[in-house]
């Protein structure tokens, strides 16, 4: 399946797939591309936050909760 053609939702659902294998790079990135998508994907910035979050960029990570927690 081509990357540049999946929806919204399939970015996002690679992301979880890869959060759940602890593969953090590749969720980071996809769940990055999903918010490029919809930056305003409630679910998208929490998950994208916790990964932050647990490789220490804490300034980023809290951004990331404070725009899930706003939505």
């Amino acid at each position: 399946m081509d990357k540049k053609n999946l929806t919204t939702e399939e970015t996002f659902s690679l992301a979880v797939q890869n959060q759940q294998k602890n593969n953090l790079q590749a969720a980071e990135k996809l769940y990055k591309e999903t918010l490029k998508i919809n930056p305003n994907h409630v679910d998208a910035n929490n998950n994208l936050g916790i990964i932050l979050l647990r490789s220490g960029k804490l300034q980023k990570a809290i951004s990331c909760f404070e725009k899930a927690i706003k939505i």
